[in-house]
Formats: C-alpha cells, sequence, structure tokens
C-alpha cells in the first residue's frame, strides 16, 4: 500500500507537534495516516491540566502509537531528555501564543513575548529539523500579529520561507484550536485569514 498523504505532511514523514493544547491537530494527523508512531506531540502543560477532550485524545494517539511529552518548554525543547539528538522531517507549531498578562495584543510589550516565543521556538527547532526537513508555524497575518514579523525572526536564525500556505481547518477534520492560557484556556479563538509559514535551513 502507497503512503497516504495529508497535505503539508505524509506518513513517513518523522513529525514533532509542539505546544499541542488539547492535541486535536496531532489526533487529525494521526487518524488520517492510520498511524502515529511517526508523530512526537509535546504540550507545555501537564497531562492533567487544561482541555476537556484531552485525555480521550491522549488515549487514542498512544493506541495509534504516538509519543506524548508534557511540560515542554520550547525555548528548551532541543534538550529535553526524551528529545535530545533526534531529528525530524517537519517540526510544526500553531498559532504559538505568550499567554495573558494583562495586556492587549496591540501592546508594544505583549508583542515582544510574542516574538520572544516564537524566536525561542525556532532557535531549538533550527538544531532539530532534518537536513531537508521543514519548521512550519500557522497564524494569522493580519495585524496585530503582522507585527511579530515571524519571516525576519526566521531569518535571524539562519532559516528561508521556502513558501506560504493558506491554512485551511477543513484539511484538519477534528482540529480545535485553544487560547491555552488563563481561565479560558480551552475556549477556541478566530483563526481568520490564516497561514502556515514554512522554512528550511539557508544552506539545504
Amino acid at each position: 500500500m502507497g503512503k497516504k498523504r495529508r497535505t503539508l505532511y505524509r506518513s513517513f514523514h518523522k513529525i514533532l507537534c509542539v505546544g499541542e493544547g488539547d492535541f486535536s491537530f496531532a489526533l487529525s494527523l494521526a487518524r488520517k495516516f492510520g498511524t502515529a508512531t511517526n508523530i512526537v506531540a509535546t504540550s507545555r502543560d501537564s497531562r492533567e491540566e487544561n482541555y476537556e477532550n484531552a485525555s480521550r485524545n491522549f488515549s487514542e494517539l498512544e493506541s495509534l502509537g504516538c509519543t506524548l511529552v508534557h511540560k515542554v518548554n520550547v525555548h528548551t525543547i532541543m534538550n529535553h531528555p526524551l528529545l535530545i539528538n533526534k531529528e525530524f522531517d517537519r517540526i510544526v507549531f500553531n498559532y504559538p501564543h505568550a499567554g495573558f498578562i494583562g495586556r492587549r495584543e496591540f501592546e508594544y510589550r505583549q508583542i515582544k513575548r510574542h516574538r520572544k516565543l516564537v524566536s525561542g521556538f525556532l532557535r531549538n527547532a533550527a538544531y532539530m529539523v532534518a537536513e531537508k526537513g521543514q519548521i512550519h508555524i500557522t497564524h494569522r497575518e493580519d495585524y496585530p500579529y503582522s507585527e511579530w514579523r515571524i519571516v525576519e525572526l526566521a531569518e535571524w536564525e539562519e532559516l528561508i520561507l521556502v513558501r506560504e500556505v493558506l491554512f485551511n481547518p477543513l484539511h484538519y477534520p477534528g482540529y480545535v484550536n485553544k487560547k491555552g492560557d488563563g481561565p479560558r484556556c480551552d475556549h477556541t479563538f478566530p483563526i481568520g485569514e490564516s497561514y502556515t509559514f514554512i522554512f528550511g535551513m539557508a544552506s539545504t
């Protein structure tokens, strides 16, 4: 039987999903592939925290062979004991967000926090991506999210923008985005017109 295709992702790719919320994105891929042995999915939260449907998603992912890793800091992910020295063909971070601290999204200090988060992720991902692999960040491109300057942050890590792809959630049945912070962490948020920024190593 040939390899099953899922838009940007294939079942033979080693995939690392970062900041997974309720793990529904990883599960969407796993259901399409019919296996999750090629997927490692991480979250910053403990297994018990935050998300109503997460425990069901955990069980299904584990039954499909997924490796779940909790309480992962994206700033130090390359040194995590379960991930150190591992390489991935696709490293995916959907809707990164540094959390709410009483500031609005358009305030400079809040934008600076988001940029720091994305920069830390990219710095680590650049060490973990395979030679011809890709790093994917999905986010809105309208203001104030445009002020994050994701492409510029990637260039600082010697990554190049391969292309941008309009994100279509219908391609990922069952995926539910989450706020991920505060008392409404389990709520969704409007994704508007979002894009997946696809980065590769500048030397490849």
